[in-house]
């Protein structure tokens, strides 16, 4: 439980939003102009209930195009006094793709990325890829585990970031691959899930992943 004791005549809170989403959707993450993006719906809805915010929104974590949501959470400072699991309802009603499952009050001004510890993603087998032996599916699991340079499993912005190790945790199930680690880089997941289903560096379909955890 957060204590907000010495925020309580604050002007301003913090609110976390754990919300869910069919990533099929949506064409983006991140506000795009003229594209239907998750981040964008979330905004629009949210500015048809009368709220504001200082500094715009903030996510715990990106997901690529297609890619789904059982949990991911975005945040904004704001002044707002009136009691927002009542937002909350309303905003249920008028979103059909984007679903808020519970709100938290906390801080102010935080930078949510920052305190996210672990992020788990569920890639579930495609059809053509169930006949394969679970036994090398684990091996692959297990040689793709670590932390380590994991630029070879990203796109051009990804190789753009100052930060190339992460660490990564795979298993397979029969009828998905779970992957947990601290952070990802763009298309990550997906381009690990090829090798791990082909044993080539192959980008999948966004379609089958979904964030389950932050």
């Amino acid at each position: 439980m957060v204590n907000l004791r010495a925020f309580e005549n604050s002007s301003k809170f913090g609110y976390l939003f754990f919300i869910e989403y069919n990533g099929t959707k949506f064409e983006s993450f991140d506000e795009n102009s003229g594209k239907r993006s998750v981040k964008g719906d979330f905004i629009k809805t949210m500015n048809e209930l009368g709220i504001t915010w200082a500094k715009g929104v903030q996510q715990a974590s990106r997901t690529d195009s297609e890619v789904s949501a059982s949990e991911n959470i975005l945040y904004f400072s704001s002044n707002y006094k009136g009691d927002i699991s009542k937002i909350v309802i309303e905003f249920n009603k008028l979103n059909r793709f984007l679903k808020i499952k519970k709100v938290e009050k906390t801080f102010p001004e935080l930078v949510i990325p920052d305190y996210v510890e672990a992020r788990e993603y569920h890639y579930e087998i495609p059809e053509k890829y169930k006949n394969l032996d679970i036994k090398l599916i684990k091996e692959r699991c297990s040689e793709l585990s670590g932390t380590y340079d994991v630029s070879g499993f990203t796109d051009k912005k990804g190789l753009k970031l100052q930060e190339h190790i992460r660490e990564v945790n795979i298993t397979a199930e029969e009828k998905r691959l779970i992957f947990k680690g601290n952070s990802f880089m763009p298309k990550q997941v997906r381009y690990m899930s090829g090798y791990i289903l082909s044993g080539e560096k192959r980008l999948l379909a966004g379609k089958y992943l979904t964030l389950k955890k932050i």
